[in-house]
């Protein structure tokens, strides 16, 4: 009986400081990638407006009938077909950094676009807004250069003159590449699908920077 409580005791001390070693290994890993890498970034960034294209598909806002407008402007014919025109999608993001490989955080995007009848002077407009949380996976952390890919769900909401659609929606983006150039201040380049376009790109700003 003394043996075995002898030997409990030694597994025991054994097992106590194992847990220890590894507690520590691990705790200095994780000083380690918080003292190299930023917790927080924004950013901020331009994409193509595919995304107002898809939410609105009956207006044909990539399309502009120079054709009849020119001949209309110089000429007394027929009066032309209206005119389009669409912003780029701003988007302006906040993450934080939960672990080394892991962000969380939200994206806020906006596009718009107007339609103008120069027969009628008659201008209409309508404006898409997303409030979406965002996720983001980053597979090559470095302190220059950072690879990722992510996604976002959330809501649109669209307002304006033109009150033909739902004025609240369902939205979401998924990024399926995505890169961080620079170190406190860098650019981002990313390609998905979604809320923030097909092809996106801005600069950025890293928070609680160390290096």
């Amino acid at each position: 009986m003394k043996r075995f409580i002898l030997l409990l005791s030694v597994v025991s001390l054994v097992f106590s400081s194992f847990s220890q070693s590894v507690e520590s290994g691990n705790e200095s890993e994780d000083i380690s990638w918080k003292n190299t890498f930023p917790r927080h970034e924004i950013q901020l960034g331009f994409g193509d407006p595919l995304y107002a294209y898809m939410v609105n598909p009956t207006q044909n806002v990539f399309y502009v009938n120079f054709e009849t407008d020119m001949d209309y402007w110089f000429a007394d014919k027929q009066s032309p077909s209206p005119i389009y025109l669409v912003t780029s999608t701003h988007a302006l993001s906040y993450k934080y950094r939960a672990c080394k490989w892991l962000w969380v955080g939200g994206t806020v995007t906006y596009t718009a676009f107007a339609s103008f009848d120069l027969v009628n002077d008659m201008r209409r407009s309508i404006h898409y807004i997303t409030i979406a949380p965002e996720v983001r996976f980053s597979y090559l952390n470095k302190r220059i250069v950072t690879l990722y890919s992510g996604f976002n769900l959330g809501i649109g909401i669209k307002c304006g003159e033109i009150t033909d659609f739902a004025p609240v929606g369902l939205t979401g983006h998924i990024n399926l590449f995505g890169v961080e150039v620079g170190t406190r201040w860098f650019g981002f380049f990313e390609l998905g699908f979604g809320n923030k376009g097909v092809v996106s790109s801005g600069i950025g700003y890293h928070f609680n920077n160390k290096k």
